[in-house]
């Protein structure tokens, strides 16, 4: 469950990375793992159809024999809106988020705090797959997604992270897209 600190994020073990686009056009590994008992989740740097940048969630199930089942993995990437939407509800624990997609199955991602972690779930349909984000994970999730809003909108982090203040006194206790 937890994601080393010293790890450096580039060409992780095949075991480790989900098997389809983790790497930016650079080359370069980009995505966050954190590790759980009967789930994994990877936030994954991607881009839109359109061309904008964002991330992908992929959330896997743990298999039997160890690993994790990433090539039946659940995907839900983010708007650039609800980029903002998550990295501010991580950037403030007791606000918990809700996002639902509508496409050929629903899909329901949830980021609640559970002291002191933080429970991501995604649901497709009747099946779910929780993972607690212990609160190092959380640093390390929270400064991935950071690094990629700044980049998203060509900010520096220091006025993305006043924007994210704005963002999450907007969205209060409750927060549903």
């Amino acid at each position: 469950m937890k994601t080393p600190l010293f790890k450096k994020n580039s060409s992780p073990p095949a075991s480790e990375a989900p098997p389809d686009g983790s790497r930016e056009p650079s080359g370069e590994f980009s995505a966050r793992h954190v590790y759980g008992r009967t789930a994994a989740v990877c936030f994954n740097a991607a881009l839109t159809r359109h061309g904008e940048r964002t991330v992908t969630i992929d959330i896997a199930g743990a298999r039997a024999e160890g690993g994790y089942h990433w090539q039946d993995k659940t995907q839900f990437q983010c708007s650039p809106g609800e980029l903002a939407e998550l990295t501010a509800a991580l950037f403030h624990p007791g606000l918990p988020l809700r996002l639902v997609h509508h496409s050929s199955a629903v899909k329901t991602l949830t980021v609640t705090y559970q002291s002191p972690n933080i429970l991501v779930a995604l649901a497709q349909g009747p099946h779910v797959l929780r993972v607690p984000v212990r609160p190092s994970d959380q640093f390390l999730v929270r400064n991935f997604l950071l690094a990629r809003l700044a980049e998203a909108q060509r900010l520096p982090a220091a006025v993305v992270l006043r924007s994210l203040e704005v963002l999450a006194a907007q969205l209060g206790p409750a927060c549903e897209s």
